[in-house]
């Protein structure tokens, strides 16, 4: 038998009860903290695809490649104003060139990424606010003829990071709790 330490008996079963409860403890906290980063990544990625879906429909192109955006749907959503979760939508045409935009981006623009970035999601910042934004090709016959961008707040992420800082201190704690609890608890119970 190896040796690990010269501890008694009691203190043994002390220091393999303290470590496997830290990486009992441990996992258990990542698990949580990912099942959490993952299940609001997907509800930020949800809310901002049906949004670039919805825009979609209120784009119509014609036989010149140029595409006509319904105004009257801007009036009647949400970004007018700036809310707890804004979306912001604006339309490029092929050179880059912004076509229009919704009126709470007001002197704001939206990035353009590369074409490898089309439908895919990417976080940057609008006025140092964290957004999470997905562009998409506007095609007329297989042609593209404009790009839609659509972008939403990722103020709800926040409960991550909270939920990490909670995490990161409540486990040193636990630690502490155990490393004086468990010689105590294994004197008793042997």
């Amino acid at each position: 038998m190896i040796k690990y330490f010269n501890f008694s008996f009691k203190n043994r079963i002390a220091f393999n009860y303290i470590v496997s409860s830290a990486v009992f403890i441990a996992l258990v906290f990542i698990a949580i903290f990912q099942v959490v980063k993952f299940s609001v990544n997907e509800h930020i990625n949800d809310e901002v695809y049906e949004e670039l879906i919805k825009h979609l429909d209120d784009v119509t192109t014609d036989e010149n490649e140029t595409y006509l955006i319904q105004v009257d749907q801007w009036k009647a959503r949400e970004h007018n104003s700036i809310s707890v979760n804004p979306v912001f939508v604006q339309f490029y045409d092929n050179n880059g060139e912004t076509i229009d935009k919704s009126p709470n981006l007001k002197e704001i623009d939206l990035v353009l990424f590369d074409r490898s970035k089309n439908d895919v999601f990417v976080n940057s910042e609008l006025n140092s606010i964290p957004i999470r934004q997905i562009q998409r090709p506007i095609l007329n016959q297989n042609k593209v003829v404009g790009f839609i961008v659509v972008a939403m707040s990722m103020e709800d992420f926040e409960i991550v990071l909270i939920l990490k800082n909670i995490l990161l201190i409540t486990f040193p704690l636990i630690l502490f709790f155990i490393v004086f609890d468990g010689p105590i608890f294994c004197r008793k119970k042997y």
